[in-house]
């Protein structure tokens, strides 16, 4: 999903990272309980990437509510 607009780019690009941090966390069990410890050590390192991005989106998704979109989107231009 690409979205119509920015509020739903972040939106659907947030849906997506809630979909793979879900998988990863559900893989990382997996390993450990098939002590494969080298993958779910790598699962963990890829978690901990997609939890950054998680965030990232949500603070550009809280500018944009407290300062609407045109005001962000004029701080988005350099």
């Amino acid at each position: 999903f690409i979205g119509a607009d920015i509020p739903k780019m972040f939106a659907f690009d947030h849906h997506a990272e809630e979909g793979a941090i879900k998988s990863y966390n559900e893989a990382i069990v997996l390993a450990g309980s098939l002590k494969d410890y080298a993958t779910r050590e790598i699962l963990e390192s890829i978690l901990k990437d997609e939890d950054a991005h998680i965030d990232g989106i949500e603070e550009i998704q809280d500018q944009i509510g407290q300062m609407g979109l045109q005001i962000f989107l004029t701080t988005q231009v350099g």
